[in-house]
């Protein structure tokens, strides 16, 4: 970070890294709207279907020291690249099946997912962003997690089902 100057920020590039951890944070607002229906639905156990929301904080308290390793050593770009496919892969499988297991099996791997994104995020922005723009940056990037939930939450009863939200 060291002779970065105003003009070499990329703007765009830090948008974009932010808009991946609101989208990474999408996945977690999701499964509040989703429970009840599911309950509904399949009939599921609401103490069952709270590993839906559950899964997410065991998999950073686990994964999130093995996360920082594998950004050091692979990249952040390519782990942030991974992850946000990770992340939409497995929610796209889990939105099409009706077996409860499966399902969890795959927001395991979103949760995995998540984590490559937000621990790398940070990252791509410290290269990215001046000194001079750290506490901004930052400071948009401390947001991602509520914003995310908050569309998740304001959008997920505007749609028909809660396959259309996963």
């Amino acid at each position: 970070s060291e002779g970065k100057t105003l003009d070499q920020s990329n703007y765009l590039a830090i948008t974009l890294v932010i808009f991946a951890g609101i989208i990474s944070a999408l996945h977690v607002g999701k499964a509040s709207i989703a429970i009840p229906q599911m309950h509904e639905q399949y009939h599921w156990s609401l103490s069952a279907l709270s590993w839906i929301m559950s899964v997410f904080p065991f998999i950073g308290v686990i994964g999130g020291m093995a996360a920082g390793i594998l950004v050091k050593q692979w990249g952040d770009k390519r782990l942030l690249c991974l992850g946000l496919t990770v992340l939409a892969s497995a929610s796209f499988l889990g939105a099409m099946t009706t077996n409860f297991t499966f399902l969890i099996t795959t927001r395991i791997v979103e949760g995995l997912g998540f984590l490559l994104i937000v621990v790398s995020a940070p990252s791509i922005l410290n290269r990215l962003a001046t000194p001079q723009q750290y506490n901004m940056v930052f400071g948009f990037w401390s947001m991602f997690m509520g914003v995310g939930i908050a569309i998740s939450i304001f959008l997920g009863p505007l749609l028909n089902n809660w396959q259309s939200l996963w």
